[in-house]
């Protein structure tokens, strides 16, 4: 796997998922492309890690038990070291009704699983979006 981006510099990335296959392989790819990657598997622990690690980007699974992908969202743009990160959803759902859910709840964007590789390239190349730091 080479990068196409090897003149970008890294990001601080954090990922969330409950799914640890998903969880890893998503930090390893991210981790080859030169971001730094944090990782957490539960809502809860994700706004604790994005809180201290203060990431460019995250990566929200939404459907976790406990806190879901929506109130992370919510919570990171409430506070000030994390209101201006990009978030992106990740998800298995596609319709309208969702994304305008995702959009609502703070995120810049919404991608369905399986995500594709050059997207996530992509994405964590870019200034995702052009949020305001």
């Amino acid at each position: 796997m080479e990068s196409t981006n090897a003149g970008v510099s890294g990001r601080r990335i954090l990922v969330i998922d409950d799914r640890v296959d998903s969880l890893a392989l998503t930090q390893i790819i991210l981790q080859h492309l030169g971001h730094e990657v944090e990782v957490a598997s539960s809502g809860e622990e994700g706004v604790s890690r994005a809180l201290t690690f203060i990431p460019d980007l995250v990566l929200c699974d939404l459907a976790m038990p406990g806190m879901d992908g929506i109130e992370v969202a919510k919570r990171l743009r409430s506070e000030p070291a994390t209101r201006n990160a990009i978030l992106i959803a990740v998800t298995g759902h596609d319709e309208e009704e969702d994304k305008a859910r995702t959009k609502e709840a703070g995120f810049d964007h919404h991608l369905t699983k399986p995500v594709q590789f050059e997207v996530l390239e992509r994405l964590a190349a870019s200034n995702g979006g052009g949020r305001p730091h």
